[in-house]
């Protein structure tokens, strides 16, 4: 988890997020891994697929202190739809619409990461962490 909160705090330093909304989607982010390791533990197995009963969906949510499946549905929904409300606007371009400007700084932050990808292509290895 700390990758993914550290990536959204330093987008916030750095402008490209707005600061609550980086803290807002971090919280989102650890609710959605909490969410996903209650899903392994009622599956007992490494699985990323929800309940497909409401056996399953009533034990989820008793393992998140939810009095019932539906409160859960309910909440993931309204989760979801959140995290899609303060992503859309910087994932996705809509029709019609041109792109946004570069960060003035976009290629001093990107150049490691374009020499790293030149460098495992000429090796052929690659990175699937």
């Amino acid at each position: 988890m700390r990758g993914t909160c550290e990536g959204l705090s330093r987008l916030a330093a750095a402008g490209w997020i707005p600061k609550p909304e980086a803290a807002e989607l971090a919280e989102h982010y650890a609710k959605l891994r909490t969410w996903e390791h209650r899903v392994q533990m009622v599956q007992d197995a490494q699985s990323h697929d929800l309940p497909k009963d409401a056996e399953g969906w009533e034990r989820m949510a008793a393992f998140l202190g939810l009095p019932e499946g539906e409160a859960l549905k309910a909440e993931m929904r309204g989760t979801f739809a959140r995290v899609q409300d303060l992503t859309a606007p910087i994932m996705l371009q809509k029709p019609g619409q041109a792109a946004p400007a570069a960060h003035p700084d976009a290629a001093e932050i990107l150049a490691p990461a374009r020499g790293a990808a030149a460098g495992s292509a000429a090796s052929g290895s690659r990175d699937d962490g």
